[in-house]
């Protein structure tokens, strides 16, 4: 797989490594792990200049660094993190069972998308029969797994600033459809992941730095801000909880696409944010 500024692989610890260096590699049953590994080779190849990188948002060490002061079911878990070859990388905890594993939301979203688009009445069928995704209670359980994800990071005293669909996680198992006579995906939990852009609130709750985000889920204070290249208002907590309010937005109607969003201009006309809200509300169907 590949996020923005990292490439993303499943790895598998061999036989060959040597005893003296299991410390350095995720303790699971089956030796499976999540690596990434950053795009871009770091200036500072020193494994003495880590708490520099560390230091420094957006940096693979930095995330590291973040996710060790945080103790959640819900947020991703790294084992370790270092340079090798030049380049940061990161070793996360895996899950894989039969025919399920690891998956971002947005290919999750994305798929919930195609089923109802080319399947409507079958699929819903098949959908209530085999617990599929998309029904109330899973999208009750996913939210209820970010926010408490969500909690925790901002219990250990950060804001995310980046959540979106594909830095949230799906672990998920699988069972045997008698319906279908096959085995299907089973959605289990939702974990939060991808900390590089969270940053340390200040002692009133808020952070007085620059926004970042991703512009389509970026909080209207954080748009604000990047507009005028300032800070105008502090961020706090309530922006990564805008991102989540999009988020359930599509997971409760899979056609609600980015586009149908509240747009840079929208978030900075308070108005027009206020119509286009609306706007989004009103794709969500009545029995949610």
């Amino acid at each position: 797989d590949e996020g923005g500024t990292s490439y993303i692989y499943q790895g598998k610890r061999t036989s060959a490594i040597p005893e003296s260096h299991e410390r350095w590699y995720p303790k699971s049953n089956d030796n499976t792990a999540i690596v990434k590994i950053a795009k871009v080779e770091s200036e500072i190849t020193n494994p003495n200049a880590l708490r520099y990188l560390a230091s420094h948002p957006h940096s693979l060490m930095h995330e590291a660094k973040v996710l060790r002061q945080i103790s959640s079911d819900y947020v991703a878990k790294v084992s370790h993190a270092g340079i090798f070859h030049a380049r940061e990388y990161e070793v996360f905890e895996y899950a894989d069972t039969q025919l399920g594993g690891t998956r971002n939301l947005e290919v999750v979203l994305g798929e919930g998308k195609k089923l109802f688009d080319d399947h409507d009445v079958q699929i819903e069928a098949n959908r209530r029969r085999c617990r599929r995704t998309f029904e109330l209670y899973y999208v009750r359980d996913w939210i209820r797994d970010v926010l408490d994800g969500l909690h925790a990071v901002h219990a250990a005293g950060f804001i995310h600033r980046d959540l979106k669909p594909d830095n949230v996680l799906m672990i998920e198992s699988s069972h045997f459809c008698s319906e279908k006579r096959e085995w299907v995906r089973n959605a289990r939990s939702l974990m939060v992941s991808d900390l590089q852009a969270a940053v340390l609130l200040g002692q009133n709750g808020a952070y007085h730095g620059h926004s970042y985000g991703s512009a389509n889920y970026s909080s209207p204070e954080q748009i604000r801000n990047a507009h005028k290249n300032k800070v105008l208002e502090p961020l706090t907590p309530a922006s990564d909880i805008y991102a989540v309010g999009l988020i359930m937005a599509r997971m409760i109607n899979p056609r609600i696409i980015v586009d149908s969003f509240p747009t840079i201009d929208d978030r900075l006309d308070e108005k027009r944010f206020s119509a286009r809200i609306h706007a989004l509300v009103a794709q969500v169907p009545r029995e949610y």
